[in-house]
């Protein structure tokens, strides 16, 4: 017997995941996140993040504490420009500034926020909206059926395995996801960005799945 029963179980903790289950408990559906790595991105990566992104983030109660964030490290009349380096001449401008034109079009506007930063706050918020978020713990089996999949856990400190059982899963692990590729899933994953993420879904009489991937 499964040790676990939830509805929706995230393969992948990162921008795609912690985004989908703070969706998913904005409307009270409580999601389980699990994640390889041992917490948030700790690199860079991601400088900035578009209109959609941020009316999304909006929606969900995080604009203020992402632009705060932002604030501790860009200017929020940043531009983006190629130089030779630090202290070297200007070689390029590819965006003077970043909310140049937009306005009118969103009541929210860009931002620049490194991943690194942004994850934690992904992470928290999706917690306070009712997710299970647990890392160092890896998807490595799954048996579906008419009702949805019974998911093999493998805590990766321990090597101790457990059993979950859901109704969805969403393979949000990457476009080399082993859940939507290596599972024999009837949804294949479309690569986008983290800002714009599309899926591909089964039928509701077809196993359950949902496959999102990003770029790498």
């Amino acid at each position: 017997m499964p040790e676990e029963n939830v509805p929706v179980l995230i393969v992948g903790g990162s921008l795609v995941g912690l985004t989908t289950a703070m969706l998913l408990g904005s409307y009270g559906v409580p999601s389980l996140s699990v994640e390889r790595h041992a917490g948030t991105a700790i690199h860079p990566r991601a400088g900035h993040f578009h209109l959609r992104t941020m009316e999304v983030l909006r929606q969900l109660g995080l604009e203020d504490r992402v632009r705060a964030k932002s604030l501790e490290t860009y200017s929020p009349t940043g531009g983006i420009i190629a130089v030779e380096s630090l202290a070297g001449r200007q070689l390029a401008t590819y965006v003077e500034e970043l909310n140049e034109g937009v306005e009118g079009f969103s009541p929210t506007v860009r931002v620049f926020i490194n991943q690194d930063v942004l994850e934690p706050l992904l992470r928290e918020r999706a917690i306070e909206l009712g997710a299970t978020v647990r890392n160092r713990t890896e998807a490595v089996a799954v048996e579906q059926d008419d009702e949805g999949a019974t998911v093999t856990l493998r805590d990766l400190d321990s090597g101790a395995e457990r059993e979950a059982r859901a109704r969805y899963i969403v393979a949000a692990d990457g476009n080399r996801s082993r859940c939507a590729r290596g599972w024999g899933s009837p949804c294949a994953a479309t690569e986008s960005s983290p800002a714009a993420s599309r899926s591909t879904c089964a039928p509701p009489t077809a196993p359950s799945c949902c496959a999102i991937a990003t770029r790498a």
